[in-house]
């Protein structure tokens, strides 16, 4: 980045200013005194000196404390070697093309203003939900055919090791479901969601017939609790509720809404009324407020003014955490939305990024993808929800979701064949520093004493152990 170059003067430097050789000595209008010291007299400025210069004996003076203060060449900008087909120079990179993807056609979706700064291969064909957590972990939820069942689990991999780390994946959780994706059998989700400490996530699938399944994985010690949840769709951890969106959860099938489970796994119920006759997103932030959409060709309401949305028939409600938990102490749920929900103007396909803002998919009437958007939020003192202000992130239907890092302004676009490293807008929330990172000391490294040497080499008994460096940990 240029910038302005303003002139300094470096305390550390001696004084090097020379006399003043013009100046006349006040009070006689001569020239100053130019004996030296040995007394030779030097020539008269209008004199031409003798310009020979004598031969001088090398003299070892030490080390010179003259300061070098001359401005060092600015570092080469571009590619240098030049960029190879298909590449385009980033910065000072050269970043290449994912599978039949060009590089210049994602250039190309992004939204103005919204500068690439790398590209991660890998084949996002299989990938549903996914999430991005601290120092660089991703989680995603992908789905492959068995037979004529499909495999349906939770992968993790660090986005900040690139191709890589996305070869790197491991499954943290993976299950078997009768049917297809491809026949509309199985829907894994769409949503993976972290509570804040990133010790467990949630998400799951959806099975013809309005079956389906919420996951909560375990991720420092593994395992799962499974909860049923006919027909989920949207999932959220929200202060100490888990949230589901769906026809039921657990036995409490009351239909198209939102669903809860208090303190983990402690047995909930419906948590709201008239989210319509098809349930969308659900999710909150930073236990302050909680955002939920759905879908009706007749919404019922209590009257008052309702802001225009952005799709007929879609509808965003916001709640505040503190009327959850007010209506949850006093036993009082399910909230009815059409009378204390309050409607947004946020579209209905939208997530909470990891900085606080609200990614969006952006639909026109006829549900089709016109890009991605981020939006900054308030929720006043009287618990009203407003969206302040939008930034377009993508155009078209290049990029199909965004996701952010909590550790900087960088946001990742997903295409079907990787995922775009950008440079994103403002965070609303301050970038949270990187978790610290435990250097292995390795094994403790011990002299044996004479008596510890073994007499002869042990008998090899096959017996191989695994050491914690050996199995799979999942990232936190």
């Amino acid at each position: 980045m240029a910038s302005a170059c303003t002139e300094e003067v470096n305390p550390g430097l001696p004084d090097v200013s020379l006399p003043d050789t013009t100046s006349e000595v006040a009070g006689d209008g001569t020239s100053p005194d130019t004996t030296t010291p040995d007394g030779v007299t030097q020539p008269d400025s209008t004199t031409q000196p003798d310009v020979t210069t004598p031969d001088l004996p090398l003299v070892d003076n030490g080390p010179s404390d003259v300061v070098d203060t001359s401005i060092p060449d600015a570092p080469p900008t571009g590619c240098v070697p030049a960029c190879g087909d298909g590449e385009v120079c980033l910065g000072n990179a050269c970043v290449g093309s994912c599978g039949t993807t060009p590089i210049q056609d994602l250039l190309a979706g992004l939204a103005p203003g919204i500068d690439a700064v790398g590209n991660i291969c890998k084949d996002n064909s299989n990938v549903w939900g996914w999430a991005v957590g601290r120092n660089g972990a991703l989680y995603e939820v992908r789905s492959a055919p068995q037979n004529n069942n499909t495999r349906v689990g939770l992968w993790n991999w660090n986005w900040w090791d690139g191709d890589a780390g996305a070869d790197a994946a491991l499954p943290l959780s993976e299950t078997i479901v009768s049917g297809s994706v491809d026949l509309w059998q199985v829907f894994p989700s769409n949503f993976v969601t972290l509570n804040d400490d990133a010790t467990f996530a949630l998400w799951g699938f959806a099975t013809g017939g309005a079956g389906g399944s919420l996951y909560h994985t375990d991720l420092v010690n593994g395992g799962d609790n499974v909860i049923d949840a006919p027909g989920l769709f949207g999932g959220t951890v929200f202060s100490s509720f888990l949230l589901s969106t769906g026809s039921g959860s657990a036995g409490n099938n009351a239909g198209p809404g939102a669903y809860y489970y208090h303190n983990v796994l402690t047995l909930g119920g419906a948590l709201v009324t008239g989210l319509g006759t098809a349930v969308g997103a659900i999710d909150g932030h930073k236990n302050e407020v909680l955002l939920m959409s759905g879908y009706n060709g007749a919404w019922a309401d209590c009257g008052g003014t309702l802001p225009e949305v952005p799709v007929a028939g879609q509808r965003t409600y916001a709640l505040p955490l503190s009327v959850v938990v007010e209506r949850y102490t006093a036993a009082t749920l399910p909230i009815d939305l059409a009378c204390e929900g309050q409607v947004t103007e946020v579209p209905a396909d939208f997530t909470f990024l990891a900085d606080g803002r609200i990614a969006t998919r952006n639909q026109s009437p006829a549900f089709e993808l016109t890009g991605l958007s981020v939006h900054y939020w308030t929720l006043d003192g009287n618990n009203a929800f407003s969206l302040n202000n939008s930034v377009s992130v993508s155009v078209g239907d290049t990029f199909s979701d965004v996701r952010a890092d909590p550790h900087s302004t960088k946001l990742l676009l997903k295409y079907p064949q990787g995922y775009l490293v950008v440079e994103g807008p403002p965070t609303q929330d301050p970038v949270v520093a990187p978790d610290p990172v435990e250097p292995d000391p390795g094994p403790e490294m011990v002299e044996p004493g004479p008596e510890a040497m073994p007499d002869s080499t042990p008998e090899l008994t096959g017996e191989v152990m695994a050491s914690d460096a050996m199995l799979p940990q999942p990232e936190k």
